[in-house]
């Protein structure tokens, strides 16, 4: 909330109560139909900036990513995300259905080969997602 977020109360983070499923979002409350449960903006988001297509494609993102995270993380309480990063699992505390325990030559595009669907619903999850990022 201190970045700006809104909508939060109507939400909490708790772990899940089903086993080996890590931290959940509750809703508190009940939503309407199409009512936006909560906002975000950009700056509460840990991003890596583009320079160009290739900049956020596969693994280079991947590691962007990792390296920004472990920036914030060594910045402590000076960190602008400082209670996201505190908020975060440790290694230990991750569940086995972590993408960090999936086989590492997993294909995410082959995970959805079979399922148009699934393709479909991903590629509108994402874009939809980025239509939200202010």
């Amino acid at each position: 909330q201190n970045l700006g977020a809104s909508g939060l109360d109507g939400l909490s983070v708790a772990q899940s109560p089903i086993p080996h499923r890590g931290r959940v979002v509750f809703a508190k409350r009940d939503f309407e139909p199409g009512e936006e449960l909560c906002k975000v903006p950009a700056a509460a988001i840990l991003a890596v900036p583009s320079h160009g297509p290739e900049d956020n494609v596969g693994d280079g993102a991947e590691v962007s990513l990792a390296k920004a995270l472990l920036n914030e993380r060594h910045l402590g309480a000076r960190s602008r995300l400082a209670p996201y990063i505190a908020s975060l699992p440790a290694e230990g505390q991750l569940p086995l259905t972590h993408p960090l325990f999936w086989p590492q030559d997993l294909c995410l595009k082959e995970l959805f080969a079979g399922s148009v669907h699934g393709q479909r619903m991903a590629a509108e999850v994402l874009k939809v997602g980025a239509a939200h990022v202010e």
